[in-house]
């Protein structure tokens, strides 16, 4: 049973699965991914468990203090940011409830009474590009004793040089690679289209694996598959990356590749803030300025070479 069901399911018979209902038929008229409808569901449902086992039957009787004794109720359960995302997936159900005026005559917006904790943000934690070309050497040296080693090669290089989300990777299939304009085409976020440019590294190992690997299976027109042609799950390809990582001692992951290459990106001299945004497909430039920063390495091996008092004479 998928959580949409159960959700679904364990709120049968009362007035919020007729609202979830109703949500969800926006979500999917907006075209949201089935991981954000989850998403949704997800949270909406762990604060709907929370309300009625205080015997909150329905919105009426929601108060400021309501979410205020939510956020206490989480505190010594879960990190500040997991409160956050379940705050925002719930905003986001109760302004829809007002917006489309199904919540009864006399409750207000109560979207706007919902207040996120306060974080403390460090830096995210980066996999430097030397642990990258770890990891593709290891792969490069198994590549004659495993089909897969190649298919796993190929991937890591996309996520790397295409900085790509988990879900598009998935997604991609063989058409999308576009090897005269050097170009992939993924589908992103709210089903928007984009095209990203491609290294000619990468281009030509995708070539090779089109060709030499993945032309020789059945299946449709999925680039990355196992052996019989079937696209790959996201699990598979989580646990593929961690299981790379996991031989280097490091931490490694899909998200992680995108956002440490990222960083790498914007450390390079003459990088473009707007150019990363379409290649990341983010759809404010606010969102991609968290790549502005720089690591304290980077930042003290910069200045050194440009420091102010290097043209002082005295």
């Amino acid at each position: 049973m998928g959580k949409i069901d159960k959700v679904e399911m364990d709120l049968s018979g009362t007035i919020w699965i007729e609202y979830l209902i109703s949500f969800r038929l926006d979500m999917d008229a907006r075209g949201l991914s089935p991981k954000t409808i989850e998403g949704y569901y997800e949270c909406i449902g762990h604060w709907v468990k929370w309300l009625r086992g205080r015997r909150v039957a329905d919105l009426t009787v929601v108060t400021k203090a309501t979410f205020q004794e939510y956020i206490l109720f989480q505190r010594e359960k879960v990190s500040g940011s997991t409160i956050n995302c379940r705050l925002r997936h719930v905003r986001g159900f109760l302004g829809y409830l007002h917006r489309e005026g199904v919540l009864p005559d006399g409750v207000p917006d109560l979207s706007h009474l919902i207040k996120l904790v306060k974080v403390e943000r460090g830096p995210k934690p980066v996999v430097g590009i030397e642990i990258v070309g770890k990891v593709l050497r290891g792969l490069v040296r198994r590549v004659s004793r495993k089909w897969d080693a190649y298919r796993d090669l190929c991937m890591v290089l996309v996520f790397w040089d295409c900085m790509v989300r988990l879900s598009e990777l998935r997604g991609l299939r063989v058409s999308d690679v576009s090897f005269d304009q050097k170009t992939l085409q993924v589908l992103g976020k709210g089903r928007k289209r984009r095209v990203i440019p491609v290294g000619d590294r990468t281009l030509k190992a995708l070539n090779k694996w089109v060709i030499r690997y993945r032309g020789s299976l059945s299946g449709g027109d999925w680039l990355f598959t196992d052996r019989s042609g079937t696209q790959l799950t996201a699990r598979n390809i989580h646990q593929l990356m961690a299981r790379l990582g996991k031989k280097q001692g490091v931490r490694f992951n899909p998200h992680l590749i995108r956002h440490s290459s990222a960083t790498w990106f914007m450390s390079q001299q003459g990088a473009n803030l707007e150019i990363l945004r379409q290649i990341l497909g983010h759809s404010s430039i606010l969102v991609t300025q968290q790549y502005l920063h720089l690591n304290t390495a980077v930042s003290v091996e910069a200045y050194a070479r440009n420091c102010p008092s290097k043209g002082l004479d005295f």
